[in-house]
């Protein structure tokens, strides 16, 4: 063996001695090199629904509740927001979809949620027919903490058209009535008012309380 090889291996684990050491003095300084060392945290994988990968924002949004108050992207924030969009006179989807969920709120009653983390809004897309009021009693009836809000029927299309929810009138009847073909989907948002995901049917109410008891306990609502 020549001398340099002896020299190496002589100083190879001075060398390493002293990297460790820089390391560690650099994470002392610098406690955010700290997290290069440790594993990303990842979502909850017993989720059935699909988080997006890139959370949409959401702008611009302004809307009326029962009081003829603004509904802004405020109302939104410091909670898990679950929107659906229809009308009054849905005679099937509507109802069916809101009776779902008051079994969730329900289980997530009977499973000592925090509730405050929770809302469900009702979205009308038939501001003619929906008055903001009516609106109110509407989802209330399936649960009082419900939240019916309607408007313009450009800020209603501005909001649609940021999260993807189609809907369109159908010609009216001899007695002056007509449908409305809206999306079914639900949609998810974070406490920062972001979108993070949409429900789509069948839906499960306990596949949807499973999810968002797992949501509210990894996410909180400091997503």
């Amino acid at each position: 063996m020549d001398s340099g090889s002896k020299t190496l291996r002589l100083y190879l684990p001075i060398l390493l001695a002293i990297t460790c050491l820089a390391l560690l003095m650099a994470s002392l300084l610098n406690p955010s090199l700290i997290n290069l060392f440790q594993p990303t945290p990842q979502t909850p994988i017993t989720l059935t629904i699909k988080l997006l990968p890139k959370p949409v924002i959401i702008s611009n949004l302004h809307l009326l509740d029962a009081q003829n108050h603004a509904f802004t992207l405020e109302r939104l924030q410091d909670h898990w927001s679950l929107i659906y969009f229809g009308y009054m006179n849905c005679p099937d989807v509507c109802p069916a979809t809101l009776s779902i969920m008051q079994q969730v709120w329900r289980q997530l009653r009977e499973q000592k949620a925090d509730m405050t983390q929770f809302q469900l809004v009702f979205v009308s897309v038939d501001p003619d027919r929906d008055q903001p009021q009516q609106l109110q009693e509407y989802a209330g009836y399936f649960d009082p903490s419900f939240i019916g809000i309607s408007g313009d029927a450009n800020e209603i299309d501005n909001f649609t058209r940021q999260t993807d929810i189609k809907y369109g009138f159908e010609d009216e009847d001899e007695t002056g009535n007509y449908a409305v073909n809206h999306s079914t989907r639900i949609l998810l948002l974070d406490p920062q008012a972001r979108l993070r995901a949409f429900l789509s049917s069948p839906f499960d109410s306990k596949s949807i309380t499973h999810d968002l008891l797992a949501i509210q306990q990894y996410y909180g609502v400091h997503s």
